[in-house]
């Protein structure tokens, strides 16, 4: 927030928080895709390797 110019932080805010809800919804669409497709199974061991291939980058630092 402190980077946001003051004359417009609000939509600043609004923008980051659209992005921020956008990019949080592609995980339960993914998962509800590939379970209509396959079966929940897959689904969530795919989700569970996205998470874990995330995990392994941040603690990587790459």
């Amino acid at each position: 927030m402190d980077t946001f110019p003051t004359e417009s932080m609000a939509g600043d805010l609004g923008g980051m928080r659209s992005l921020y809800i956008g990019l949080g919804s592609l995980g339960p669409t993914a998962v509800g895709f590939v379970a209509g497709r396959a079966n929940y199974t897959i689904a969530f061991a795919g989700l569970a390797g996205c998470l874990l291939a995330a995990v392994t980058l941040i603690l990587t630092g790459e």
